[in-house]
């Protein structure tokens, strides 16, 4: 119902307005709609148990890989020098990376066979579950303040973040706090690597301490390119919608209950109407916005291709509702002879759709959407020239430039405030 539903939200399976960006339910970011189609998302309620089997998953991965390393650190024995601290740390390294990919077979041999099945199934059991419905919020909802301990989290994921941006900072100054570790380890081993005694042995063994580190660093680049990359997206994953944790099941979108919102306490015009003059539409230029003086005097109707100045298109392609409408600025002219502009920058359209149901056509329109022709059922409902309609807006004055424009120097114009034009049939 409003225009350019262009967007979705594959989680939410929700389509919505280009004007938003984010998701009104979720918060999460919006795609086109034919990338939405193609990644739609389990429920959120879904999602969010998904989310704490993988977490308590890891979890019990990761116990029983520390505990691995105590084991492995024992067999190693204590810490004497600083060729030791560098085999210590070699070994919780490749220790995690293990943990990581024993973690990750499970996962994706399970992340195969749902794809494989959806793959050779999709088409006969999949189909109504990858439907956008449409949706007309125009804002996300509020949202409750963090408590602090999801604050502290947020700066974590700051901290997290400048040091994944800063990477090549990161591992020099772990490489330099790891050679004094060690450094310092010899000042005190029984054994140490290092000789101390003078300059010249010391540069010698330095040396071959620094070339040992470099040789562990070469080495550990591979399994540590793959712990980064794991934990990466683990984060990426549970810091996307629904929160793991606090959930909060969403209630329905209610389009009825936002128009019955968008419709009082607002000026109504009900009447004929008429196609605006060039005079009228440079004086909307003014208020600014998409179609504000564009060129269109008239729009084709995406099916019919019949001309018109508003329209409105319902029915189904597929398991996917279609509910779409656009409209040119017009004018209204009461019974009593008082002219009105509706400035059609920002519009809800509820004509009733009429007519014999559409089965082909609207390629361009449907493809917009993501949708492809077939299994079409789709009516028109269509605004043109002389048809009766009621519109409910803010009530506006826009100057006319040079004044005297039909005895006044100013328009009366219907526009958005926050709220849209609603454009819809009178009673009757």
């Amino acid at each position: 119902m409003r225009r350019d539903l262009l967007r979705g939200c594959s989680s939410c399976r929700l389509r919505l307005s280009t004007a938003l960006t984010s998701c009104p339910a979720c918060g999460g970011e919006t795609l086109s709609a034919p990338d939405a189609i193609e990644r739609i998302d389990p429920s959120q309620r879904t999602a969010w148990i998904g989310k704490w089997a993988v977490a308590i998953a890891f979890v019990v991965g990761f116990g029983v890989a520390f505990s691995s390393l105590r084991y492995i650190l024992t067999d190693l024995g204590p810490v004497r020098n600083s060729f030791d601290v560098a085999m210590h740390v070699a070994a919780a390294l490749c220790t995690f990376a293990l943990a990581c990919i024993l973690l990750t077979i499970p996962i994706a041999v399970w992340a195969g066979i749902v794809v494989l099945l959806r793959y050779f199934l999709g088409r006969h059991v999949d189909r109504k579950d990858r439907a956008l419905q449409v949706a007309l919020d125009r804002a996300p909802r509020p949202r409750r303040k963090d408590g602090a301990f999801r604050a502290a989290l947020g700066k974590l994921w700051e901290v997290y973040e400048r040091a994944r941006a800063r990477w090549k900072t990161v591992l020099t100054v772990a490489g330099a706090v790891l050679l004094l570790v060690e450094v310092v380890v010899d000042c005190f081993a029984s054994k140490p690597v290092l000789d101390f005694s003078g300059p010249a042995g010391f540069v010698v063994r330095f040396g071959m301490l620094l070339g040992v580190n470099v040789a562990f660093v070469v080495m550990g680049l591979v399994p540590a390119s793959f712990c980064a990359f794991v934990l990466g997206k683990v984060v990426d994953y549970f810091r996307s919608p629904p929160s793991l944790l606090d959930f909060e099941a969403q209630p329905p979108l209610l389009n009825k209950q936002l128009v019955s919102q968008w419709t009082k306490k607002r000026e109504v015009v009900e009447g004929r109407v008429e196609p605006i003059t060039e005079v009228e539409r440079m004086a909307l230029a003014g208020l600014g916005g998409g179609d504000a003086g564009a060129a269109r005097a008239e729009l084709s109707a995406p099916f019919s291709g019949a001309l018109c100045l508003a329209f409105r298109v319902t029915g189904e392609r597929g398991a996917h509702p279609i509910d779409d409408a656009d409209a040119v600025p017009f004018a209204v002219v009461t019974d009593e002879g008082r002219r009105y502009l509706v400035h059609a920058d920002d519009v809800v359209v509820l004509l009733p759709a009429r007519g014999e149901a559409l089965r082909e056509g609207g390629g361009e329109f449907l493809a917009a959407r993501g949708l492809t022709e077939g299994e079409l059922s789709a009516q028109e409902g269509r605004l043109q020239a002389g048809d009766r309609v009621r519109v409910t807006g803010h009530l506006d004055r826009v100057a006319v430039a040079g004044g005297g424009y039909r005895g006044a120097g100013s328009l009366d114009v219907l526009a958005g405030d926050g709220r849209p034009v609603v454009i819809e049939a009178p009673a009757g």
